[in-house]
């Protein structure tokens, strides 16, 4: 908050929540691995924590570029940057949100099969 970016607090924030309410799901569903409520739970926090901490990155990779200069850059202005990176941020949230949702709400028992929570050894 001293910087001036509440929005990229607000994102390693949220990002590191999801991750730890995925993991928490996660070891909701050893003690029950037929649960859809835990499986939701793990789902959405193990696929929007990362993409909230990659989208905290991506808000500050153009005060990078302006700190080290727009030769390095594909993009020169750092606006159409975040943009451009705020965009397929918000489209990978729906995205995976979406895909979490249709495989914890399966139509019957073999649609969320354990073969997806189980590790693989």
């Amino acid at each position: 908050m001293r910087y001036k970016t509440p929005l990229y607090s607000s994102a390693i924030i949220a990002g590191l929540a999801f991750q730890a309410m995925g993991y928490i799901g996660r070891i909701l569903l050893h003690s029950d691995p037929a649960n859809t409520s835990y499986f939701a739970l793990y789902m959405m926090g193990i696929n929007m924590g990362p993409t909230f901490l990659t989208a905290a990155i991506f808000l500050i990779l153009p005060r990078i570029i302006i700190l080290y200069g727009s030769e390095f850059a594909i993009i020169s202005q750092p606006l159409y940057l975040a943009i451009f990176f705020l965009a397929f941020g918000t489209f990978a949230v729906a995205f995976e949100a979406a895909g979490a949702a249709f495989a914890a709400t399966g139509d019957n028992p073999d649609e969320v099969s354990l073969s997806s929570i189980l590790p693989v050894s």
